[in-house]
């Protein structure tokens, strides 16, 4: 009975440790299976946008769009190519637990928001806005994983799902816009467009 009871401890302790080592980084032992199901509802908000559409107009290529996705301090995704930063920010991104050992399943919601404007108006005395588009969207998703996968690579999973879906939604949604809603008076500095941004 006494060796039965050590044999039963000992394998406690191993699992225990085991996941212990895993979850803090200091062994990286992954086998898993995951899928993802994820929805997004989109409310988009446009000023001058479709007044300044044209056919001699030349709408920008995808590859040229530049995308910065930030959650409060820190920078999810960075993307800088031809045009000014379209700067996203993720307000909330919510999830259940997951660190259950050998299966995790959680319901997460997100919600962004984003915004580009070019300053001026064709009124040299305005100085106003003559071309503006902004947008939120909200994500919500359920990500369920079976086998051997930490907390740590379980919340990677659930980011980069959100990052491909929202770079995704936003470059969709500004490559309908001209060239020169990026290029006209709209300098291609990151600061500015953060200024931009959060006012």
């Amino acid at each position: 009975m006494k060796t039965r009871t050590i044999i039963l401890i000992t394998i406690t302790a191993l699992v225990l440790l085991s996941i212990v080592v895993r979850e803090t980084g200091l062994l990286n032992l992954s086998f898993y299976k995951s899928n993802n199901h994820l929805s997004a509802t989109e409310d988009w908000k446009e000023i001058g946008t479709e007044g300044s559409k044209s056919k001699a107009q030349k709408i920008v290529k995808r590859d040229d769009l530049s995308i910065l996705i930030l959650q409060g301090k820190d920078t999810l995704y960075r993307n800088i190519n031809k045009f000014a930063p379209i700067v996203v920010s993720i307000d909330t991104l919510s999830s259940g637990p997951l660190w259950f050992p050998l299966y995790k399943s959680t319901k997460y919601t997100a919600v962004v928001r984003t915004s580009l404007s070019e300053p001026g108006s064709d009124d040299p005395n305005h100085h106003g806005i003559a071309r503006h588009l902004e947008g939120q969207v909200n994500w919500n998703g359920e990500l369920s994983i079976i086998g051997i996968c930490s907390n740590r690579t379980a919340k990677m999973l659930l980011h980069e799902s959100i990052v491909s879906s929202i770079t995704e939604k936003v470059i969709g949604k500004f490559s309908s816009l001209p060239e020169e809603f990026f290029s006209g008076r709209m300098k291609n500095s990151l600061a500015e467009q953060e200024s931009v941004f959060n006012h």
